[in-house]
């Protein structure tokens, strides 16, 4: 059979008739562990996953997601592209029950996988068809890889040709585009797209500020469309801690005159009057005004009116943005889960890629290594994220100008897990490199 007539995995009544299970549910504790257990991505069709969304704002608003509650949430224009009353009047009609939900769910889990796998140009639609879908979803990942590792091998083609013969038979213009930190280690390590969000968690002071003001820095100066929002401090406070990475010297030094350098003071003046001449670079802090989402939503579209794209925004960090409005009332959970929520449908509205730092909750070991069980505030986290990242030291506290950071993620849905040393030079906030070729 020809590829090119072959449609993308999806199964439209088993969709509806999960959405029907989710609207005739009577307990908002069971509507709440099914919503949470699936993915918008997993509904093939665009009304489904209107209505799917409607039910995930109800169910952090603590309401049961029935008929009326899913009809009143949706506005005029999101039941018109939804279907109409009438088409929810058919879906919440369908005969099911709730006790087949579950399974209902893991098939259309199996679905979107499969589905995703393809548009993410993992591997070929044939590939697919050697996966025992009785798997489990763990099993399916890792053999989802296993396959792409042996396709790349056999045909002895770069991931690139791979990427683009997929593509050219599923008939797809549009694909993911890859966008790089021009950081070698991570380059070597780390596939991500646009559409995609990065989540690093750090405890304090562990330099995951200084990574992603690395990150801005080497993507501007290699000519990417950036985008900074912190929180924590300004942007000048931003632009002096990247004119330190570029210089070498300390934020204590260009305060006290760099105790009569004039060589290093030359430095740091040229460096910060190259970093302003970035203007594809934008960079707001405390002090502009912004708050919560729908703020960073309106920088992003001033920011691609002018420069028609934005390649990557960072945001430090999750817990110090202001929930939204309409999440006012709602518990700190809530509000953060629905801030993630809103920041996942924020890059893949504008087409960007998101990197968001997030606080780690404390724990009795603190010196541990971090999971994602740690992440603070937020249920969410991990069925948004596509890479959940952590910065870990991996020696106890000294005095060293150079430490060992471990930057590292074991839970991952679109590339493997991967873990690097990198060197943390405290001093002027930077992470030069490899630690094993630094130090």
């Amino acid at each position: 059979m020809n590829t090119t007539e072959k449609p993308l995995p999806h199964n439209l009544h088993l969709e509806e008739m999960i959405l029907a299970g989710l609207m005739i549910s009577t307990e908002l504790k069971i509507a709440t562990k099914h919503i949470f257990s699936l993915n918008c991505e997993w509904f093939y069709n665009p009304k489904n996953q209107i209505i799917y969304n409607a039910m995930r704002e109800l169910v952090l608003l603590r309401q049961v997601p029935d008929f009326l509650a899913v009809l009143q949430r949706l506005n005029e224009k999101q039941l018109a592209e939804a279907g109409g009353e009438d088409r929810l009047m058919q879906i919440v009609s369908l005969e099911c029950t709730t006790a087949l939900l579950s399974q209902r769910i893991n098939e259309l889990k199996i679905i979107g996988i499969q589905r995703l796998a393809i548009i993410e140009c993992l591997m070929t639609s044939e590939s697919l068809q050697t996966l025992d879908v009785k798997e489990t979803i763990d099993n399916h990942y890792a053999k989802m890889n296993k396959l792409q590792k042996a396709y790349i091998q056999t045909q002895k083609r770069t991931t690139a040709d791979l990427v683009d013969s997929i593509l050219e038979k599923l008939s797809n213009p549009e694909k993911s585009e890859q966008v790089k930190f021009h950081y070698i280690p991570a380059d070597n390590e780390i596939y991500f797209c646009k559409k995609q969000i990065m989540i690093i968690g750090a405890k304090p002071k562990t330099g995951k500020t200084a990574l992603i003001n690395k990150f801005q820095l080497n993507q501007s100066l290699a000519g990417m469309n950036t985008m900074m929002i912190c929180l924590e401090s300004s942007a000048e406070q931003q632009i002096a801690r990247m004119a330190c990475q570029m210089t070498g010297c300390s934020l204590t030094e260009t305060k006290t005159g760099f105790n009569g350098n004039k060589v290093l003071a030359t430095n740091y003046a040229e460096a910060l009057q190259r970093i302003r001449k970035l203007d594809r670079m934008a960079i707001y802090g405390v002090g502009d005004g912004i708050k919560d989402l729908y703020e960073v939503e309106g920088r992003v579209q001033e920011y691609i009116e002018e420069f028609k794209h934005l390649d990557c925004l960072y945001l430090d960090y999750l817990q110090r943005l202001a929930p939204l409005p309409e999440y006012s009332r709602c518990n700190i959970r809530e509000k953060t889960d629905a801030n993630v929520m809103f920041f996942s449908n924020l890059v893949k509205d504008y087409n960007f890629a998101g990197v968001l730092l997030s606080q780690l909750s404390r724990s009795q070991d603190d010196s541990s290594r971090p999971t994602s069980q740690r992440l603070k505030e937020s249920s969410t986290i991990e069925q948004e994220a596509d890479i959940i990242a952590f910065l870990h030291y991996q020696t106890k506290k000294s005095d060293a100008p150079i430490r060992p950071v471990e930057f590292f993620a074991d839970d991952t849905r679109t590339i493997e897990p991967f873990s690097m040393s990198l060197a943390f030079e405290g001093k002027c906030m930077d992470f030069p490199g490899y630690f094993s070729t630094i130090y």
